[in-house]
């Protein structure tokens, strides 16, 4: 699956108070990039919040988020869709008035 995209807004006090966790740690620490550090301070975060050594996500709660990653305005066309589909044709040209 690929990773999504997520875009929000941290100020820059809230991603030093993850670096400074991070190097808290990992005092030789550099970030490459600010979407390397969030990355790395969510994962971190995920990993520690881990209940036992197997705490895999719920398969129910794995189909929520492959849901939510999904668009949802787009939907496939059936081939009932495409037999039952009418024609639209303008045949009125005059210029509106």
């Amino acid at each position: 699956m690929k990773s999504p995209t997520i875009q929000f807004r941290l100020t820059p006090y809230q991603l030093a108070c993850g670096l400074q966790a991070i190097r808290n740690l990992e005092p030789s620490y550099k970030p490459t990039s600010i979407n390397a550090l969030v990355k790395l301070i969510f994962i971190d975060y995920c990993s520690k919040m881990a209940i036992g050594p197997k705490a895999a996500p719920h398969p129910q709660i794995v189909n929520e988020i492959t849901s939510m990653l999904k668009p949802k305005d787009i939907k496939e066309p059936t081939i009932d869709d495409i037999i039952k589909s009418k024609k639209s044709v303008v045949t009125d040209f005059s210029p509106i008035k």
